[in-house]
């Protein structure tokens, strides 16, 4: 899939309607924020940055901890994603690949 196909996704979140804004970090990977749909207010981050760990250029590393448990389960039901099972070494991430 092309990044930009993600940009504009929308998934709910509790009642809450999200939506995908993509864009990269300082080291070009893969940074997804979810918006609240007809707003510029930040709902939260799918992503986070660990420069440490390997990606391939179509992987992202998701944040899974506590507050951000549902996001990513929405994220994923999207159909958009596969989870990879490599490891990231770091607590309450994943690696998921971008179809």
């Amino acid at each position: 899939m092309i990044l930009e196909e993600l940009e504009g996704t929308q998934f709910k979140v509790y009642v809450t309607t999200v939506v995908m804004r993509v864009s990269s970090y300082k080291n070009g990977r893969t940074a997804i924020e979810c918006i609240i749909k007809g707003t510029d207010k930040v709902y939260g981050t799918l992503t986070v940055n660990i420069p440490d760990v390997h990606l391939e250029k179509d992987e992202i590393i998701v944040r899974t901890n506590h507050e951000n448990t549902l996001i990513a389960q929405e994220a994923f039901a999207t159909g958009l994603f596969n989870r990879t099972g490599k490891p990231t070494l770091v607590p309450n991430t994943q690696i998921w690949a971008i179809k």
